[in-house]
């Protein structure tokens, strides 16, 4: 992934966080931020018992509660990459963010 992509990705993040902040703010009257990276790193030490730098597919799919098809199509739709079929803590927040598009 380039770096031109990945700094594309995060200001989706940034755009995804201001979305959820304004419609938790509109129906609750109050701003929430939402910590993607936190969340991860939760769900990690919950189901795999610690955070990792690269994690395997299956595990991902478990950290996320995503299918393995969902992931693969995001790694086809190149908005995530691999490295020897791992995924990168980072990318693992990125498909977190965009989970929830």
């Amino acid at each position: 992934m380039t770096e031109e992509k990945k700094k594309e990705l995060l200001f989706d993040l940034i755009r995804a966080k201001e979305r959820i902040n304004r419609v938790f703010k509109e129906v609750y009257n109050s701003a929430v931020i939402v910590d993607f990276e936190g969340f991860v790193k939760e769900k990690s030490k919950e189901k795999l018992g610690e955070v990792k730098e690269k994690y395997t597919i299956q595990e991902a799919s478990k950290v996320l509660g995503l299918t393995r098809q969902t992931i693969y199509y995001h790694i086809r739709m190149g908005r995530i990459s691999t490295e020897n079929g791992k995924i990168s803590f980072e990318d693992l927040v990125i498909l977190a963010a965009r989970s929830l598009d």
